[in-house]
């Protein structure tokens, strides 16, 4: 786990500690915990976004190929022609 901010033992997160019922370092490690799974959430987030995109970019080419006729450009045969 990452080392705590130089503030963190700070009178704010004493106060919230205490209030808690609980010691500072178990504060300390649950927000250091939540940053790293916030972290870990926004980038299966964006992966999760990225391959609907890919998705849907399938789905309208292919869209376009049944009311046109022709074959569906894969996307990387698009990507080599650019």
């Amino acid at each position: 786990m990452e080392d705590p901010p130089s503030d963190f033992n700070c009178d704010a997160c004493q106060t919230v500690a205490g209030r808690l019922g609980f010691g500072v370092e178990s504060l300390r490690r649950w927000v250091c915990q939540a940053q790293l799974t916030s972290v870990a959430f926004a980038e299966t987030l964006a992966l999760v976004v990225i391959a609907n995109a890919m998705r849907l970019l399938r789905c309208r080419r292919s869209d376009r190929a049944a009311l046109t006729g022709s074959r569906p450009v894969s996307i990387e045969r698009s990507r080599q022609n650019a």
